[in-house]
C-alpha cells in the first residue's frame, strides 16, 4: 500500500472516530446531567425528606440506560479509535525516513497490557503527533516536547478513571447516604472529564489526518504536480 491509499483509508476511519466522539461527549455531557438529578434526589433524601418509589425507580432507570449507552458507545468509538490509531501508526512507515519506536501491531497492543497502558500509549501518541507534523523527517523524537493538547488529553484520561474507581469503591457493600452522595460527586466529575477528553481526542484525530493528507499532497505535488484534496 502506498501513501496516498494508506493515508485514505486512514481518512475514512478518522472521519468515523470524530463522529463518535462527537456523540461521545454529548452521551457523557448527558450523564453529568443525569448525576446532578441524582445527587438531588439523595439530598432530598439526606434532608429527611421521603422519596416517592416512582421518584427512585425513575432514577435508577435513567441513570442505568445512561450508564449501559455509555459503555456499548465506548467498547464502539474504542474499537474505531484503535484501528484508526493502527492505520495511522503504520503510514509513518510510508512518510519520510520510514522510522517509528514500534510497528504498527505493538502500538495497538501496549493499549491493552496492563499497567503499560498508563504510559506507552501516550509516549506512542505523542511520536505519532511529531512524525505526521514533520512528516517524519527525523530518525529520533524522544527528546521533542508534546503539543499541550496531548498532555491535557492524557492528564483528563487518567483522571477520569481515577474518579470513576473511587466512586465505585464507595457504592461497595452496603453504601450509607453520605457514600452514595460522594460516589454520585466523582462520577459527575469523571463524566464531565471524559467529556473534555472527548474534545480533545476529536480534536487530536483530526490534526493528525490534517497532518497527514499535508504529506501526501506534497508527494503528489512533487511526483506529478497535482494537489490532493
Amino acid at each position: 500500500m502506498d501513501l496516498v491509499a494508506a493515508v485514505e483509508t486512514q481518512r475514512r476511519r478518522a472521519r468515523l472516530v470524530v463522529w463518535l466522539l462527537a456523540i461521545t461527549a454529548l452521551l457523557d455531557a448527558l450523564a453529568v446531567l443525569s448525576g446532578l438529578m441524582q445527587r438531588s434526589l439523595i439530598a432530598k433524601a439526606s434532608d429527611g425528606l421521603a422519596l416517592t418509589q416512582a421518584e427512585a425507580s425513575a432514577n435508577d432507570a435513567r441513570h442505568s440506560a445512561v450508564g449501559i449507552g455509555q459503555m456499548v458507545l465506548y467498547v464502539v468509538t474504542g474499537l474505531a479509535w484503535l484501528r484508526w490509531f493502527h492505520r495511522t501508526y503504520g503510514n509513518l512507515s510510508l512518510m519520510g525516513t520510514g522510522g517509528s519506536d514500534q510497528t504498527a501491531g505493538w502500538a495497538i497492543g501496549y493499549w491493552l497490557i496492563p499497567f503499560a497502558n498508563f504510559f506507552r500509549p501516550y509516549q506512542l501518541s505523542k511520536e505519532l503527533w511529531i512524525r505526521s507534523e514533520t512528516r517524519n523527517d527525523q530518525p529520533y523524537t524522544h527528546r521533542e516536547i508534546a503539543p499541550v493538547v496531548l498532555k491535557a488529553w492524557w492528564a483528563l484520561w487518567l483522571l477520569g478513571i481515577a474518579l470513576e474507581r473511587v466512586g465505585t469503591s464507595l457504592t461497595r457493600g452496603s453504601p450509607t447516604l453520605a457514600q452514595l452522595h460522594d460516589a454520585t460527586i466523582m462520577g459527575i466529575l469523571a463524566d464531565g472529564a471524559a467529556v473534555a477528553s472527548a474534545l480533545l481526542t476529536r480534536s487530536i484525530v483530526i490534526r493528525i489526518d490534517s497532518f497527514q493528507r499535508a504529506s501526501v499532497r506534497q508527494v503528489a505535488l512533487s511526483t506529478e504536480g497535482v494537489p490532493v484534496t
